[in-house]
């Protein structure tokens, strides 16, 4: 399972991305062939990395999004400079990714059947072969409706929460620690932390009250009657890789 087979953000993710991402940080846009289909992907790789192996994250756009504009949401690029590590950033076919979720099944990857588990795969090898990355252990948050690769995933429920720190032999039940009180830029929630994992690991919910379908911390892409509020408790891209440093591979 690694050592943390871990959800990080427990809100409700927006499925509509299509912010443009900016101009003085765009990543280099790559092809590939996979399953008889042109797939394509963005990288960023700073200017600056560390010698040896290179930390590599994937950012998997939600259902209806693309990578420019979880790029953009996200501000992954800005943390890859300051830590040195690569993003890469996968697009589904359609916007979509054959998941399995059921009001998605009407698009092109779920009629298709459209093998991403593949295209990911392929993505990580071509990766490998110019960076020097592990290509065995990539870090994964994602956004919306998108398939769960590596150790790193989003979980949504408080079962759900509880399930995988039943599979990593993590305690069963979770220390919380209150998020700031509830206010014009706060939501408002609680940080549940089930510890005690095999190898250390742990699995960390964050449960946001009164968020919208956004990215905390991000930009409100859509206004709030739409998607609801952008809560300002964190930064969810600076918790992610928080989580990510505090469990390296063992």
């Amino acid at each position: 399972m690694g050592r943390a087979m871990v959800g990080l953000i427990a809100a409700a993710w927006s499925v509509a991305l299509a912010l443009p991402a900016a101009a003085d940080r765009a990543p280099e846009a790559h092809t590939l062939e996979v399953g008889g289909l042109t797939r394509t992907y963005l990288l960023h790789v700073p200017p600056a990395l560390p010698a040896g192996p290179a930390p590599l994250v994937l950012v998997f756009h939600g259902g209806g999004g693309n990578g420019p504009g979880t790029e953009r949401l996200t501000r992954f690029n800005e943390l890859a400079d300051r830590e040195g590590l690569l993003v890469a950033y996968p697009e589904g076919i359609g916007r979509n990714w054959y998941d399995g979720r059921e009001f998605a099944r009407g698009s092109r990857a779920h009629r298709e059947r459209i093998d991403d588990v593949g295209f990911v795969a392929a993505m990580l090898d071509a990766i490998a072969r110019a960076h020097a990355v592990d290509p065995t252990d990539p870090l994964v948050p994602y956004h919306g409706g998108a398939i769960a690769f590596g150790r790193g995933r989003i979980i949504d429920t408080e079962d759900a929460a509880r399930r995988w720190a039943r599979l990593n032999g993590a305690a069963p039940e979770p220390q919380p620690s209150p998020l700031p009180a509830p206010g014009k830029h706060h939501c408002g929630g609680l940080r549940l932390t089930y510890s005690g994992g095999r190898g250390g690991s742990e699995v960390v919910l964050v449960r946001l009250d009164g968020g919208g379908h956004t990215w905390p911390g991000g930009a409100q892409y859509l206004p709030e009657r739409v998607v609801g509020r952008v809560c300002r408790d964190f930064d969810a891209t600076a918790l992610i890789w928080q989580f990510f440093r505090a469990h390296p591979k063992p």
